[in-house]
């Protein structure tokens, strides 16, 4: 985890894996980036995120600015647990079928 303080983010072992996240919520900060990369404009990233304040938006942006790397990490590692989880689902439909 990292050792920072941040006004709108923060990190907390056992949440979303430790990863950051809008503070006092389990909003990923990943998932708020990917938005805003998606749509360019913070008005329709808050549309998407009706539960959080322009500045908590601005916030998390603001702390992938400052920490790339850490909200990185946290994009990588959701992508492979993705990947693991369609491939344990893959595996699973191509199993033979046995029972009455």
């Amino acid at each position: 985890m990292a050792a920072m303080t941040h006004p709108y983010v923060e990190e907390t072992p056992g949440v979303c894996g430790g990863y950051p996240v809008i503070r006092g919520t389990r909003t990923p900060v990943r998932v708020v980036v990917e938005i805003f990369e998606q749509t360019e404009s913070i008005d329709a990233t808050l549309e998407y995120f009706d539960w959080l304040e322009q500045e908590q938006v601005r916030g998390a942006l603001d702390y992938y600015r400052e920490y790339p790397e850490r909200v990185e990490e946290d994009r990588r590692t959701e992508h492979e647990a993705r990947l693991a989880l369609m491939a344990r689902s893959q595996a699973r439909r191509e199993r033979p079928r046995t029972g009455a």
